[in-house]
């Protein structure tokens, strides 16, 4: 990944984008033009001159192809073919004039590519494809599967938010050796199953001024966007000014989870942090804890004046899925506490339709933090295919479904708002796959 920056565009925010450049002045042919030449510098850069394949769709991403096809020409590669999709009659716009200024033939769309061919460049489809992939353009990128392929924005077949819903054989083929994208990534090129698919990902600038890219609800989470609004304690802070936060511990034989979610959300700042177990078990908690407050649950329910005490709960690390978790959890949603819901609390919610329109019915904050599967158990079936097929926009979807902050945990975490807003982290570690860690993130949301 050669952009750091925090910046990420959706197909919408790219096109509005596009469109304040063209208001301020900008000519849309300027972007073409210096989209085709920063694909030609990234591929001269990696690539030594070799017999290239260019394939063109019918569309502005076809159009950046035969500027590339130019440039790469001006670099000195001899042997640049370029292939169209359609007719060059039907083409329109800034594609025909890219077209134009490509002096050499076009050839009609081939079965594959000829022998000597050695890289194929994929400007066929970009972001915004919503239709599915002609049968042609699959047959072609199948055969050119042994070689090396550049893909212009994304992999043809994929939209910019990373779903492959007109082109699932897409992920059968050998990931793009290379793909160039323009003025900044797109959530394709960071959540972690479609950028996979995509190869190295280099961000080319193509002109437009970053006071001219219009406000988007997404970006990759960097601390640049919260740093501002945690609560650093100051001189005068005490501990129950830093707030008090409860942890619901499972039975006696299985207090570990809930027992790592309160240490780190003690350490993240919380001042007065409980762990709340039914008698057996608060004897294998207090074996363990010393620094956090235990209390005693009696009965289905919740302590006498838990609503006045704390201020932020966790429940779901371990807690079972007996009567009894359930009877808590509903206890839970009606009070005025901020909730984070995980794991055991994720089943219960999809298991019973009672306590999920309780939870949409709720006011107070609730943050869900759900892995893959139990985003599925949660959600899966009630989605429909196409907003399954997007990882973005599914989590989007469940926040809204639900009113509450999403977490959807993985190689590339999605954080979406009931709103709309969107932050995806692209910092994970492989190291974090293992038992324990949603736990730990559970009480570092709570904290």
């Amino acid at each position: 990944m050669t952009d750091p920056a925090p910046t990420l565009l959706s197909t919408d925010g790219m096109k509005a984008a596009d469109a304040a450049a063209i208001a301020s002045g900008i000519a849309s042919t300027t972007l073409m033009e210096a989209a085709g030449r920063g694909v030609a510098e990234a591929v001269a850069d990696r690539f030594g001159p070799c017999p290239v394949l260019v394939l063109c769709g019918p569309g502005n991403n076809g159009g950046d192809g035969f500027v590339a096809a130019r440039h790469l020409q001006q670099l000195g590669w001899r042997d640049v073919q370029v292939a169209l999709l359609g007719e060059e009659a039907a083409l329109r716009g800034d594609a025909a004039w890219a077209r134009g200024s490509w002096s050499g033939p076009v050839l009609p769309w081939p079965d594959g590519p000829q022998p000597e061919v050695r890289l194929v460049i994929d400007a066929v489809f970009g972001t915004g494809l919503a239709r599915a992939v002609p049968g042609p353009v699959r047959a072609l990128l199948e055969a050119c599967a042994h070689l090396p392929r550049v893909c212009v924005d994304v992999p043809s077949g994929m939209t910019g938010d990373g779903s492959l819903f007109q082109a699932p054989w897409l992920a059968d083929l050998p990931p793009a050796a290379l793909t160039v994208t323009f003025h900044a990534r797109k959530p394709a090129h960071v959540l972690a199953a479609p950028a996979a698919l995509c190869g190295e990902i280099v961000v080319k600038p193509i002109g437009i001024p970053p006071q001219l890219v219009p406000p988007d609800w997404l970006a990759a989470n960097t601390p640049e966007l919260w740093r501002h609004l945690y609560p650093w304690p100051g001189a005068r802070s005490h501990k129950h000014a830093r707030g008090r936060l409860a942890v619901f511990c499972g039975p006696r034989h299985a207090t570990g989870a809930a027992r790592l979610a309160a240490r780190a959300g003690a350490r993240i700042g919380a001042g007065w942090t409980a762990l709340l177990a039914t008698p057996q078990a608060a004897d294998i908690v207090a074996a363990h804890e010393t620094s956090l407050v235990i209390e005693v649950l009696r009965g289905a329910g919740l302590p006498e004046g838990f609503a006045d005490r704390y201020g932020a709960a966790v429940f779901g690390p371990a807690v079972g899925l007996d009567e009894a978790a359930a009877a808590r959890l509903g206890a839970l949603l009606e009070t005025p506490v901020s909730l984070v819901l995980d794991a055991d609390a994720l089943t219960l919610l999809a298991r019973d339709e009672a306590l999920r329109a309780r939870l949409a019915a709720r006011s107070a904050a609730t943050i869900l933090t759900p892995h893959d599967g139990e985003f599925a158990r949660l959600f899966g079936e009630r989605q429909d295919p196409q907003t399954r097929a997007c990882h973005l926009t599914a989590t989007r979807a469940a926040a809204r479904e639900l009113g509450c902050i999403t977490v959807r945990k993985g190689a590339a975490t999605v954080i979406a708002a009931p709103d709309g807003r969107a932050r995806i982290n692209t910092h994970a570690s492989p190291w974090l796959a293992t038992a324990g860690t949603g736990d730990v993130l559970a009480g570092l949301t709570g904290g």
